[in-house]
């Protein structure tokens, strides 16, 4: 699989339920008159801080595009899909709210976050709205067509994928400042804080587009697979991402002492010297401009960026190969394909 940067268009899959997922969200939030939705529609970049109206829908969609393209793939209807598909893409936006109180982050899709503006008790709170919502996002499916047990059975899916989102950020913030976690730590942090709603978001849309249990495992190992390569690339970005593509600068994740794959698998493969040298540059209270330098120069001669890539690669592998190995249609595995060439090469 090329790393070619000129992969920068949205998948097809990306693009096509763009327009139902938008229109599907605005249908699900609170009415105007709620101050709260002033806040969270602000945060889905459908007003400015002035509440004036833009359309700006913020971010790739992937959840639940993944969820409606399993259940159309397997359905040839998204229609029963679309009220997980909304409750998975308010999970992810609940996350990302509380993310950036935690991470302490000013801005995210180039605006200011909702902590910045409106202080951090109401932004939690905007967060903890976000969540209910999901849930009772989760009580149409029955009307529109999926029956009880399924029913039951995709919110227990979607519920556990999100108490794992969250244990996964519990230890993303227990690890920070502790340099040199194990690759297993990483990837077992990883699995859960990325990859657990990504996971959840194929095996949700095939649960309500068939009754196949081997099929829906197919799916879901899948979306396991893309869960890694997402955060994998999205490390190699934050390390070797150039500025105007990220619009953070180069080495953002190292001056934000990050545990980020590039410095995990560094720190466990490099030999005496160089390791002491990185543990003791992540250990320093802050990480000045020059010792960025330096580390990058450190990964370099470690071949870090490679190896990262090929292990980008390696998932991308395994999520093709889990759909390949079931009777699932040419067309769907050729989408997958796509959609996992463009996000293991996405140079944002």
């Amino acid at each position: 699989m090329g790393h070619s940067q000129e992969n920068n268009t949205n998948a097809g899959i990306l693009n096509r339920y763009q327009k139902t997922i938008s229109v599907s969200l605005k249908q699900n939030m609170p009415n105007e008159n709620s101050e709260v939705y002033k806040l969270l529609s602000y945060s889905m970049g459908w007003i400015d801080i002035n509440g004036n109206k833009k359309n700006n829908n913020l971010g790739k969609a992937l959840r639940p595009s993944l969820c409606l393209f399993a259940c159309e793939s397997l359905s040839g209807s998204i229609g029963p899909s679309i009220p997980a598909a909304v409750a998975i893409e308010l999970i992810h936006k609940f996350s990302l709210i509380h993310d950036d109180i935690q991470d302490k982050d000013e801005f995210r899709y180039n605006q200011a976050t909702l902590w910045t503006i409106w202080g951090v008790p109401k932004a939690l709170i905007a967060g903890n709205v976000l969540r209910i919502i999901a849930d009772q996002c989760l009580e149409k499916l029955v009307a529109n067509g999926t029956e009880i047990d399924r029913t039951l059975f995709v919110i227990e899916i979607l519920t556990q994928s999100y108490l794992e989102m969250i244990e996964g950020q519990y230890l993303d913030i227990y690890y920070e400042g502790s340099p040199g976690i194990s690759i297993e730590e990483y990837m077992n942090m990883i699995k859960n804080k990325t990859g657990a709603l990504i996971k959840s978001s194929l095996q949700i849309g095939a649960v309500i587009g068939t009754q196949n249990i081997d099929i829906i495992n197919a799916f879901s190992e899948c979306g396991s697979s893309i869960g890694y390569l997402f955060q994998i690339r999205d490390d190699i970005l934050g390390v070797w991402g150039e500025s105007k593509n990220t619009g953070k600068p180069v080495g953002s994740d190292i001056k934000m002492k990050k545990n980020s794959f590039p410095i995990c698998y560094a720190i466990s493969n490099a030999k005496n010297k160089t390791k002491k040298f990185l543990i003791d540059k992540y250990s320093k209270k802050s990480i000045t401009n020059n010792d960025v330098i330096e580390i990058l120069d450190v990964l370099e001669s470690l071949k870090i960026k490679k190896h990262a890539e090929d292990i980008t690669d390696y998932h991308a592998e395994r999520a093709i190969k889990a759909l390949k190995q079931k009777n699932i249609p040419c067309s769907t595995i050729k989408e997958i394909e796509n959609l996992v060439d463009f996000l293991s090469t996405r140079n944002h």
